[in-house]
């Protein structure tokens, strides 16, 4: 992208936790960032590094610039040449020695999902003279209204993960196992620009229950679901689910609760779009497949950005409001006694009715079909 947009980016996104501290009374703040899927979102928003192993952490302090406190030399090397901050901003060394020194003279300090750091790195931080105010929830809001910058990232992701579909359907034959198939995406990704993946699949009952791929063939009568979670150039987050049935008389109930699923979905995206709350996303969805007869799980989808999931699940209990540009990932999965089935797209909220950022083979689950249209 162009260094002008970068930049400006860049300072929006100090700005806004700039102003997050100054609402919240704060006089600086720390958050910790993990290589691993999940827990990788604040060293990713905040310096636009991707970790390679262990953790990290971001420190900003009240009318600062942010410093990256990363675990290796290598890891600092590497990050101050792709991140956003100064070179003079990213440092490394006793991690805990230099974050004691950070925080000396700031008594109120924000941090974020104090719960995933380790008993170890919480009771040294608990033991200094610092009040820690968990500000989880309203930095989460605050990155809800995504810029021009993340729609664009993240919909270049999504058309990523299209493509690897439309590379899987090229080899989708029965006989040919989970493994061919899922290490075909993956290559393709990487390929092709993917920062990140989490490429999952299912061919056995049930099939909501998703997995690491197996050395499992294709059965003629089969069904073949394709979950693709995807970091596209700049680590934005999309996915997109699709079931594909071998032939049209394949798992008829599997199909009965594709019908329900696509349901639950329209009902709400219906519901998708401010005014409302996640909560009501995820209870319309609900109430679809509860008169269906069926059952939902745990929840119904999960937001998407710099990190997977970026920190909103959609679930009963979920009070945030929607605004305009979040990016959310609608997949509920849906459970028979005997079977289940799952399937999904990412939306763009909008102030009127959101847009599907994953809008690719959707015309049919059905390979025969679905070979026509690549």
């Amino acid at each position: 992208m162009d260094k002008e947009v970068i930049i400006q980016e860049y300072h929006r996104r100090v700005d806004l936790v700039q102003t997050l501290m100054k609402e919240i009374g704060l006089d600086a703040v720390l958050f910790s960032s993990t290589a691993q899927q999940g827990t990788q979102l604040c060293v990713k928003f905040f310096s636009n590094y991707m970790l390679n192993t262990r953790r990290a952490y971001i420190f900003c302090a009240l009318g600062g610039e942010p410093y990256l406190i990363v675990p290796t030399v290598g890891q600092q090397f590497h990050a101050q040449k792709i991140s956003w901050l100064p070179e003079n901003h990213v440092v490394t060394g006793n991690m805990m020695s230099i974050i004691k020194e950070f925080l000396a003279g700031h008594k109120v300090v924000g941090w974020y999902q104090p719960e995933e750091l380790p008993s170890s790195v919480y009771r040294e931080l608990t033991s200094l003279d610092v009040c820690y105010v968990d500000i989880s929830r309203e930095l989460t809001e605050a990155r809800a209204n995504k810029s021009q910058y993340e729609i664009e990232l993240t919909q270049s992701a999504s058309q990523l993960a299209a493509e690897s579909f439309r590379e899987v359907l090229k080899i989708l034959r029965p006989g040919v196992t989970e493994e061919d198939l899922i290490g075909a995406a993956e290559g393709y990704l990487r390929a092709h620009g993917a920062s990140d993946s989490l490429v999952l699949t299912r061919s056995q009952r049930p099939h909501s229950f998703i997995s690491r791929a197996q050395p499992v063939p294709i059965a003629r009568d089969g069904l073949f679901l394709y979950s693709a979670e995807v970091a596209g150039r700049g680590g934005y987050w999309t996915q997109m689910v699709r079931p594909v049935f071998m032939s049209r008389d394949a798992q008829p109930e599997a199909q009965a609760i594709l019908r329900v699923s696509k349901a639950a979905e329209a009902a709400g995206v219906a519901i998708l779009r401010p005014g409302y709350r996640v909560s009501d996303v995820c209870m319309a969805i609900e109430d679809v497949v509860i008169q269906s007869g069926l059952k939902t799980g745990v929840w119904c989808g999960h937001g998407m950005g710099p990190d997977l999931g970026d920190a909103v699940d959609i679930g009963s209990s979920n009070q945030m409001k929607i605004v305009p540009n979040m990016v959310i990932t609608l997949h509920p999965s849906i459970v028979s006694e005997t079977d289940g089935l799952l399937y999904g797209n990412t939306f763009l909220t909008t102030e009127g009715a959101p847009i599907n950022l994953t809008d690719y083979y959707n015309a049919s689950p059905f390979l025969e079909d679905l070979l026509k249209e690549i």
